[in-house]
């Protein structure tokens, strides 16, 4: 048998599942159920990806400078010397690596994220970055689940059938155990894996201010 294949449409019936709801043949489909999980799923999915440090989304970069940045120019913005454009799959910073390729650990590293760009006075920028995953066939399985709980959470005042195993009080009881179940198994993981793994579950923690991140 072949390993179970996980696409949008199947995680919106398991979502569909926990509230008691109709399963959908497709998530593009013109049904109640389909509608509102098309409206839901990349929302949630995009932004699960962005709050939390997951591993499969990790991904490294050498960032391009920008060429049209001339700070010597009386037209240009103030502050920054470089300009570099962020990969496109970019959704949220990890890590910051000098010159050297040497994590930044104890500095602080200047630099802001504006549009689609990092400005910062290095003259490189090596970075480590979640990126957006789209396909649900690299999806961890611990991901899957939570996606399926949010998405439950989000789709049960629309869809939800009174007396289902859809109760919204152990819906969010669900979730919350699954996300203390994260947060456990990636400190058991994280000092497997290098010496410049971040402690993931704090790193948003560690912002001081505006422009300037701790790494």
């Amino acid at each position: 048998m072949s390993e179970y294949a996980y696409d949008e449409t199947v995680i919106c019936n398991l979502a569909l599942d926990k509230v008691g709801a109709k399963r959908i043949s497709n998530i593009t489909g013109s049904s109640v159920q389909a509608e509102k999980c098309a409206l839901s799923y990349y929302h949630v999915r995009n932004s699960l990806q962005r709050i939390y440090l997951w591993r499969f989304n990790a991904d490294r970069a050498q960032l391009a400078q920008n060429a049209s940045w001339d700070t010597d120019t009386s037209d240009q913005q103030f502050e920054w010397e470089y300009r570099y454009a962020l990969p496109a799959d970019f959704v949220r910073l990890r890590a910051i690596y000098d010159s050297s390729g040497t994590r930044h650990k104890k500095a602080t590293y200047r630099c802001a994220i504006e549009e689609t760009y990092l400005y910062s006075n290095e003259n490189v920028a090596r970075i480590r970055y979640s990126k957006l995953v789209t396909d649900p066939g690299k999806f961890d399985s611990l991901f899957v689940e939570t996606l399926k709980l949010k998405l439950a959470n989000d789709l049960y005042s629309a869809l939800a059938k009174t007396g289902t195993i859809g109760d919204r009080e152990l819906l969010q009881k669900e979730l919350k155990d699954t996300m203390t179940l994260v947060r456990s198994m990636d400190q058991a993981e994280q000092n497997l894996i290098g010496r410049d793994s971040a402690n993931r579950w704090i790193d948003a923690r560690n912002t001081k201010r505006t422009g300037r991140i701790v790494i």
